[in-house]
């Protein structure tokens, strides 16, 4: 390896990657403002030389420390600047675990100083979908079935059985998918006023409804069929809600 390529990773050790570890914490403790990139980057260089002068300070110390009892195993400053190339050849071993123990000891810092700042901040923040903490998280447990209610945009109404759902953070890019049994209420009304919801036929196994166009997701939980099974009762029909409205005039 080059002369070269060891400082462009000695520089990303310590000019760059403890900022980004202060961010990278930070943002599970704290709701990130929105800043333009300019501020973005200059907190990092800031944070990330504040880290690593307080790693070379550290180690200065200790080097002194260690001087005192005529122990020098850190390389010599002065000679590294008048001849690097030839003293960095010689003393790789010593030159390369100095480097580890200062890009080190500048993520520590970088943790320590999240601690700090962040100090009378409780709590973590989740970067998930409320649909995966519905649909996951917020089970009583992990073999029950979740049953939901959607409303879309149109109005229309699906009920059914959460087989799975898109990870993605933008709701515009989730898609829900329901697996039997699956009922829909459509938007029109029979001849007395009141909307019908209709079964869908066994042999359509899925429904994926796109995030885009729901409105609202009642969600419930039901034990496992095989349970409802053994303890002689019946499946849970999906949420219900009253299936007859006033005609709209």
């Amino acid at each position: 390896m080059t002369p070269n390529s060891w400082l462009t990773i000695l520089a990303f050790f310590l000019f760059i990657a403890p900022g980004l570890l202060f961010d990278w914490i930070s943002a599970y403790r704290k709701v990130p403002r929105k800043e333009s990139t300019f501020t973005e980057i200059s907190r990092v260089a800031l944070v990330s030389t504040a880290c690593s002068v307080a790693a070379f300070l550290t180690l200065l110390l200790c080097a002194a420390l260690l001087a005192l009892q005529d122990r020098k195993p850190f390389p010599v400053p002065s000679a590294m600047l008048k001849q690097p190339n030839t003293y960095i050849a010689d003393n790789l071993v010593r030159v390369s675990v100095t480097m580890i123990v200062i890009a080190g000891l500048a993520m520590v810092f970088a943790w320590l100083l999240t601690a700090i700042v962040h100090h009378g901040d409780k709590g973590k923040i989740f970067y998930e979908s409320t649909w995966h903490r519905a649909f996951r998280e917020y089970q009583p447990t992990k073999d029950m079935r979740v049953h939901v209610r959607v409303t879309l945009t149109d109005g229309t109404i699906w009920f059914g059985c959460v087989r799975d759902f898109s990870p993605d953070m933008e709701v515009l890019d989730r898609e829900l998918i329901l697996q039997p049994p699956i009922l829909c209420k459509p938007t029109h009304r029979d001849s007395d006023g009141n909307r019908v919801r209709v079964r869908m036929p066994e042999r359509w196994k899925f429904v994926i409804l796109r995030g885009a166009e729901i409105v609202s997701i009642a969600v419930a939980y039901a034990p496992p069929l095989s349970t409802m099974a053994d303890q002689g009762g019946t499946p849970l029909p999906p949420p219900a809600e009253t299936d007859t409205a006033p005609a709209q005039p």
